[in-house]
């Protein structure tokens, strides 16, 4: 910017190019975090529906009829939870991170809670990473199925700012 008070004022971007590179860096780390957050939520529903309640059900019948083991119920039915929560807690924090660098802390937290409510969770996963792919595509960054790697994102940022004039 010049010092002379003639001279018309320049219009500056209103993100330097290295914050708008660890903008775009940071969506695409966080949209693979909320895409693995998706298939393990996808696999943990699958894992309950196939072998958790089949496996727990009847041991839990047999316990009460006095020919089961209960402390191997209660170590299955604990490694369940902790496993279940764990996930809990990566969706919700993924989701926080994403939505906060797209949108806000208000909408970030708003999603988070949603994280809480079983088959909600999911579909905010699958909505938020939905808005990650957009945002990356404004940029000129390819995604594919568990988004954009760092590699890819930097190689592609800087072909489009080279094309540009």
């Amino acid at each position: 910017m010049s010092d002379s008070p003639f001279q018309s004022p320049v219009l500056e971007p209103t993100l330097p190019e290295t914050d708008l590179l660890t903008n775009v860096l940071r969506v695409a780390k966080y949209q693979r975090w909320i895409n693995w957050a998706c298939l393990s939520y996808i696999g943990l529903y699958l894992a309950n529906i196939s072998v958790i309640n089949p496996i727990l059900v009847p041991m839990t019948a047999a316990v009460r009829e006095g020919r089961g083991n209960p402390a191997m119920l209660l170590v299955l039915s604990i490694g369940v939870m902790v496993v279940t929560v764990l996930l809990l807690v990566f969706g919700m924090a993924s989701t926080f991170l994403l939505a906060k660098q797209l949108g806000g802390t208000t909408i970030a937290v708003i999603l988070t809670l949603l994280q809480l409510v079983p088959c909600v969770s999911l579909i905010v996963l699958l909505l938020i990473s939905r808005k990650a792919t957009s945002y990356l595509k404004e940029h000129h960054v390819k995604v594919g199925f568990m988004g954009a790697s760092e590699e890819m994102v930097r190689q592609q940022l800087r072909a489009s700012t080279e094309q540009q004039p």
